[in-house]
């Protein structure tokens, strides 16, 4: 019944399109649809909940034709009681309307995504695809981000410190250097993996030249944060997989910092009298030492979703700043229990993720789960949600890799 219902649905007629598959794939252009509606100026109402409806849209389109015996199924009881424990937290720390609300949806919604792709990369042909994809958008973004600092486009905020020797850095659609270095940090991850597991020259090469363009790009949003974090994954990862890539990666890596004046001078500044003294006034440091004492007031449980020092928190007036740092934000709003359920979460599936000692593709997917968490504990970056669609859509790649792909994956 609910079969025949599907077919005669505006659902059921979309499916039965040539172009089924590709359609089902349209969301992984995600951070342009973002950038259109953030800057078209049509109406504010569809700007803020153009990304919700997608998703309703999505989701319904696969929901009535889901079968589950082509997904794996380790991953639903975690996932499950991850959302059942912010349930849970908001019982303990308080229900307070609307920005309640907010705040569990702009932790949970991605990984509605993640579980949309989950669904289209049981199809092998659909992964590859999404794969080009990625790959496709990632360089794109590179490209522009470098074109961006050669035609010295004007930045939109001010994202230089008072005592830097720069003037420009690269943000390409995304608006902030630190949201782009973010974004181009999973997709050097990834793209790692590729280049360790490919096996045909021209597609290797390829992908050699689509890193380095992003390693480039990234170079150019002068992210310290980002660097640091990608950095800190790769010596994760090759600390148990490959120690004499690390090796070589170290000395190659410190050159190239000692090398580049700019980029070298950003992160001697970091540590500067100068610039100590201004975080301590009203920067990162500050702003943390503040978390820290309301997190004491409420270990437990926290002041509820969306209380505290981040986008929701300021829409609602709650808060004027930004924690800066997703973790201590986390602690505030969702207290330790909060904070040991998304832990638990994230490092259960890269835990699997990085297991996968023969599957190559999977190494490359843990450095860029892992890089956006290491990043995150100096910015509030999983509160952006085009940023956690894509932490969520490598997510869903690791978890379908697991079950559907041989090995090595060309």
């Amino acid at each position: 019944m609910i079969s025949k219902a599907f077919a005669r649905s505006p659902f059921g007629r979309i499916k039965q399109m040539p172009y089924y598959d590709s359609i089902t794939l349209l969301p992984l252009f995600y951070i342009f649809f973002d950038y259109l509606f953030r800057f078209s100026g049509g109406n504010a109402l569809l700007v803020q909940l153009w990304d919700e409806l997608a998703l309703i849209f999505f989701i319904s389109l696969i929901a009535f034709d889901f079968d589950s015996r082509h997904l794996p199924k380790w991953w639903k009881v975690p996932t499950a009681l991850f959302f059942l424990s912010g349930i849970a937290g908001i019982a303990a720390s308080g229900y307070f309307g609307r920005s309640t609300l907010d705040g569990y949806r702009l932790i949970y919604q991605p990984i509605l995504w993640g579980i949309y792709f989950i669904r289209i990369f049981s199809k092998e042909e659909s992964r590859k695809k999404a794969i080009d994809i990625l790959i496709i958008t990632g360089t794109f973004i590179s490209l522009h981000a470098i074109a961006q600092i050669v035609f010295k486009v004007p930045m939109q905020g001010n994202w230089v410190d008072t005592t830097d020797v720069i003037s420009l850095r690269a943000f390409s659609v995304l608006g902030s250097p630190n949201s782009l270095g973010s974004i181009l940090i999973m997709h050097i991850g990834f793209l790692a993996g590729l280049i360790w597991a490919e096996k045909d020259k021209g597609k290797k090469a390829v992908y050699v030249f689509c890193e380095l363009t992003a390693l480039a790009a990234l170079y150019f949003t002068y992210s310290r944060g980002a660097m640091l974090a990608l950095a800190g994954a790769a010596v994760i990862i090759l600390l148990v997989k490959n120690r004499r890539l690390l090796l070589y990666l170290s000395f190659a890596g410190t050159g190239l910092l000692l090398l580049v004046d700019k980029g070298a001078y950003r992160f001697y500044n970091l540590v500067s009298p100068d610039t100590i003294s201004n975080m301590l006034k009203d920067g990162r440091l500050s702003k943390w030492a503040y978390a820290l004492g309301e997190f004491i007031k409420n270990p437990a449980f926290g002041k509820g979703y969306g209380q505290f020092g981040g986008s929701i928190a300021i829409k609602y007036g709650i808060t004027d700043f930004y924690t800066d740092n997703f973790y201590l934000k986390t602690l505030v709003e969702n207290g330790l229990f909060g904070l040991v359920a998304f832990l638990l979460f994230a490092g259960y599936f890269i835990y699997k993720f990085a297991g996968e000692s023969d599957n190559r593709i999977q190494m490359g997917i843990s450095i860029a789960l892992i890089a956006f968490l290491l990043h995150n504990f100096v910015d509030n970056l999983y509160g952006i949600p085009v940023l956690t669609f894509y932490y969520y859509i490598y997510f869903a790649m690791g978890i379908s890799l697991i079950k559907h792909a041989p090995k090595e994956v060309a």
